[in-house]
C-alpha cells in the first residue's frame, strides 16, 4: 500500500487528477464562472507538461520497500528526535526510471543494525556511530564497514552499529546520553564515530522537528530544547503535520522543486559559519568526554573537507581526541566510480572494505586494539 503511495502520488499526478476535476466541474457548471475553468486548466496543463515532458530527461530516482513505507522510521523518540525500528529484516528499494540501483535488506536488532559476524560474549566491543554512511544505506548486512571491520580483525570484537540515516552530532550527542555506563562495564571498548562535513548543517536543521537543539554559550555546550521548540511550530505535530507530509511528497519530491528550489543551504564545508562549526565541534568534544568518563577509547574519523580545515584539526588536537582521515589514505578516492553506489552517492561495499582495513591500521598503530 505504502510503496504504491510513494511511487504514484506524485505532483504530475496530482495535476492530472485536479485538470480532470476541473473538467467535470466545467462541463456542469452553468454559471458565468464556467468561462474562468479552461484558463485554469491551460495554466495547470502548462506546469504538468514542464514537470513529466520537459524534464523528462532527468532520472526519477523512487525509494519503495518498508524503507519507504513510513514505518520504518521510529519518530518522535525523546530528545534523540528518531530512529531505528523495532526487530526485524526492513527492506530497501531504490529505482531510477525503471531500473533497480539496489534492492537491500536492513536487519535491526535491539535497535541498530545487525552486524552478522560480532562476537557475541567478547570482552572487546567497537561501537560505530555516524549517519547512513556507517548504517550501509543501500550495502545489505554483510557489506558495511562494522562487518568489514569485524572481518579485518577476524571476527574478535563484539560489534555495534549506532549508525543511522540522516543522523548528525546532535543526534549521536543525545544517543550517548541514552548509554548506561553498564554498557561498557567489563568490556574493552573502543567507540568510533565516522564524522561527514555535512553534519554540521544537520545540528542547524534537520529532517525532524522533535531532534535535540543545541547552542554554544560561554563556551559551554547547552541543550535549549527541540527544533520545535526553537522555532515555535509545535502545532506540527497535530494538525499542520499532513499538510507538511503531502508538501513532502507531491512538492519537494517534485522535477520543477529539485531543478529550481531544493538549493542545499550548503555545498561546502567553508559555506558554514564558524558559529556552526563550533556548534558540532562542542558537541564531538562532549562525546567524548563522556566516553573518556565511561573509560571508553574513542577516535574520530574525519573526511576530507574536515581533515583539511586547520579549525577542525586544531581544535581537536588541543582537546586530545584522536582523529584521522580514511578517505585520505585512497589515492583514487575523488575519481574512482567504484567507490559510491551508482546514481546514489552513498559508500559502496568496495570502499567499505578499504576503510575497515585502513580503520584497523589505524586504531592498532594508536594501540586502541591489540
Amino acid at each position: 500500500m505504502f510503496d504504491l503511495i510513494n511511487k504514484y502520488l506524485t505532483l504530475g499526478n496530482a495535476l492530472l487528477v485536479l485538470i480532470v476535476l476541473l473538467l467535470f466541474i466545467f462541463f456542469n457548471l452553468k454559471n458565468k464562472f464556467r468561462i474562468i475553468i479552461p484558463y485554469l486548466i491551460s495554466f495547470i496543463f502548462s506546469i504538468y507538461c514542464y514537470e513529466e515532458l520537459i524534464l523528462k530527461s532527468d532520472s526519477k530516482i523512487i525509494s519503495l520497500g518498508d524503507y519507504a513505507s513510513g514505518n520504518y522510521f521510529q519518530k518522535q523518540l525523546p530528545g534523540i528526535g528518531y530512529g531505528p525500528p523495532e526487530k526485524g529484516q526492513y527492506t530497501s528499494l531504490k529505482i531510477n526510471n525503471t531500473d533497480t540501483i539496489y534492492n537491500v535488506n536492513y536487519t535491526i536488532i535491539d535497535k541498530i543494525r545487525h552486524t552478522p559476524n560480532s562476537l557475541k560474549n567478547s570482552q572487546k566491543q567497537i561501537l560505530f556511530f555516524g549517519c547512513s554512511q556507517t548504517f550501509g544505506e543501500g550495502l545489505e548486512d554483510d557489506q558495511t564497514l562494522p562487518y568489514y571491520f569485524g572481518e579485518e580483525t577476524s571476527r574478535t570484537f563484539t560489534i555495534k552499529n549506532y549508525g543511522f540515516h540522516g543522523y548528525g552530532a546532535h543526534n549521536i550527542h543525545a544517543l550517548i546520553k541514552t548509554l548506561k555506563k553498564d554498557n561498557f562495564n567489563n568490556y574493552d571498548t573502543t567507540a568510533v564515530y565516522n564524522l561527514y562535513w555535512y553534519h554540521i548543517g544537520r545540528a542547524i536543521n534537520n529532517i525532524s522537528g522533535s531532534e535535540p537543539w543545541y547552542e554554544v554559550e560561554n563556551d559551554s555546550l547547552v541543550l535549549k530544547g527541540s527544533f520545535f521548540e526553537r522555532d515555535n511550530n509545535k502545532s506540527l505535530l497535530n494538525t499542520n503535520r499532513y499538510i507538511v507530509a503531502l508538501n513532502n511528497r507531491l512538492v519537494k519530491r517534485s522535477n520543477i522543486y529539485k531543478k529550481h528550489f531544493n538549493k542545499a543551504s550548503s555545498n561546502e564545508l567553508k559555506d558554514f559559519s564558524n558559529y556552526d562549526i563550533k556548534r558540532t565541534l562542542f558537541l564531538v568534544k562532549d562525546i567524548a568526554d563522556i566516553f573518556k568518563s565511561y573509560n571508553v577509547n574513542f577516535s574520530l574519523v574525519l573526511d576530507k573537507q574536515l581533515h583539511a580545515s586547520k579549525q577542525v584539526v586544531n581544535f581537536f588536537k588541543i582537546n586530545n581526541i584522536n582523529t584521522f582521515c580514511l578517505e585520505c589514505e585512497i589515492s583514487d578516492f575523488e575519481t574512482n566510480p567504484i567507490y559510491r553506489i551508482p546514481l546514489d552517492g552513498h559508500n559502496s561495499s568496495n570502499l567499505n572494505k578499504l576503510h575497515a582495513k585502513n580503520l584497523k591500521d589505524k586504531l592498532l598503530s594508536l594501540r586502541l586494539i591489540n
